[in-house]
């Protein structure tokens, strides 16, 4: 048995959100495939970690860090994205840690932006009923917007 525990990032976590952040699969996902420099990842993380329209969120199972859930405030609805550690994934733990946030943030209207071919996170966002609003090009890639109003229940 688990315990799948969550706790706001702290600056000490830098080095934990870096390796989440350039994993090969997540950088494939992600609008910009890049792999990010150390620094210009300090100066984001920093800002971020700081900033009151945001809150990165460190999931852990006896205290390893398995994953991470972050939410920015734009014009009044939250942008929530995820990642999971390679060596947690394909376990479920993706859409719990997803839905422990909504659980914490059910007032919040969500918004997610995935790309279309990341069926594993498509799948995870709807069957946690975010709705599909439209699909959009940028880089080359076709990504879907997805929308989940407060106090929806699933």
């Amino acid at each position: 048995m688990y315990f799948l525990t969550n706790r706001i990032a702290k600056e000490d976590d830098l080095f934990i959100y870096y390796g989440w952040v350039n994993d090969k699969e997540v950088r494939e996902n992600a609008i910009s495939n890049n792999k990010i420099s150390l620094s210009t990842h300090k100066k984001w993380y920093l800002e971020s970690i700081h900033n009151p329209n945001k809150t990165m969120l460190i999931f852990s199972i006896n205290s390893i860090p398995i994953g991470q859930v972050r939410l920015e405030n734009i014009e009044g609805f939250w942008l929530i994205d995820y990642s999971v550690d390679i060596k947690y994934r394909k376990k479920g733990y993706g859409q719990k840690m997803l839905k422990d946030v909504i659980k914490m943030y059910n007032e919040f209207n969500f918004h997610a932006i995935v790309e279309k071919n990341n069926f594993k996170s498509v799948h995870i966002f709807e069957k946690l009923q975010f709705k599909e609003r439209c699909e959009f090009i940028t880089r080359n890639k076709v990504y879907k917007l997805y929308e989940k109003d407060g106090d929806e229940k699933y």
